[in-house]
């Protein structure tokens, strides 16, 4: 299967919520805006505890340098969760987070992974009171939601096709038209070795 790498921030964002609404459920996810003094470090959560923030790198090629982005973006908003502990506890209310993930369209590096949850670890020792005693901070990339990318993708090709096939009645009728004859002399033209007959199926095939 093959990932986007490259993504502009909103893009990004509009995706990552696609595909975090098909896991928990369109009812189970609540986006939290961030028009007025940001998103206080969490774009969207679930009502099972997950808190979402999106990260696109603008480096895509160069591993080192999309890992020291990575790094710096979840060390930034993670402590938005200690900033802004009112703010989140009043939009959490009773939903205690089991996770913070940060979502990016890709992940390379093993040590993002490890600096990431070690600083999920130092969250758990500022008492906050919407931290679960179970909470995990991680990062996670569209593999982790391979059913998910491709439930978008089957989405992306539209509905199956319904149609009734033509009975043979119909298909002998449109083929005594002119458009017909005229594919069977290119068709002849095309396959010189074959029985007319051949043609004629050839043909038949082409117009049902």
């Amino acid at each position: 299967m093959s990932y986007r790498r490259a993504w502009d921030g909103d893009g990004w964002q509009a995706f990552a919520l696609r595909l975090v609404q098909l896991r928990h459920k369109p009812q189970n996810v609540q986006i939290v805006p961030d028009r007025v003094q940001g998103d206080a470090g969490i774009e969207f959560f679930s009502t099972d505890g997950c808190l979402y923030q999106c990260y696109a790198p603008q480096e895509v090629s160069d591993v080192a340098k999309a890992a020291s982005a990575m790094k710096e973006k979840a060390r930034r908003d993670l402590r938005k969760l200690i900033t802004y502990k009112e703010i989140i506890s009043g939009i959490l209310q009773t939903v205690r987070a089991e996770r913070w993930i940060l979502l990016c369209p890709f992940l390379d590096d093993k040590a993002i992974v490890a600096y990431v949850r070690s600083k999920g670890v130092e969250l758990q020792n500022n008492n906050l009171p919407f931290i679960s005693l179970r909470f995990e901070a991680l990062v996670q990339s569209q593999q982790d939601f391979a059913t998910e990318f491709e439930a978008l993708r089957i989405q992306s090709l539209g509905p199956p096709l319904s149609f009734e096939r033509p009975s043979d009645a119909e298909v002998a009728a449109r083929s005594d038209s002119d458009i017909a004859k005229r594919l069977i002399q290119k068709l002849a033209r095309a396959y010189p070795k074959d029985q007319p007959q051949t043609i004629e199926q050839r043909a038949g095939s082409h117009v049902r």
